[in-house]
């Protein structure tokens, strides 16, 4: 119960400072979310931007690569075959006499 300078009981004044300091905090809690709210979009800006950058650098890698790269056929196309050279046998030898 509220009381005033004289010690008497005041509900009028202390509903009226109550309902105040209601407000006040009221008006704190939304400041506070409207600052979290902004951090999280500009953190959310950032990581959005490291993400575009990481594509770019990636593309940019993969074109340089792309760009560098000479391919070879290693076997016509219609060679359906793997070629091996002959196995050896006990019989062949080289011509310094080994296998």
């Amino acid at each position: 119960m509220y009381r005033n300078a004289e010690h008497y009981a005041d509900p009028t004044a202390g509903a009226a400072l109550a309902h105040i300091a209601h407000e006040e905090r009221m008006a704190r809690r939304k400041a506070a979310e409207a600052r979290k709210r902004a951090e999280e979009k500009k953190k959310a800006a950032i990581r959005k931007q490291k993400q575009k950058e990481r594509r770019e650098a990636q593309k940019r890698e993969r074109e340089w690569r792309d760009a560098h790269t000479t391919w070879v056929k290693a076997w016509p196309k219609e060679q359906k075959e793997t070629i091996r050279p002959p196995r050896r046998t006990d019989d062949d030898t080289d011509a310094r006499g080994t296998r």
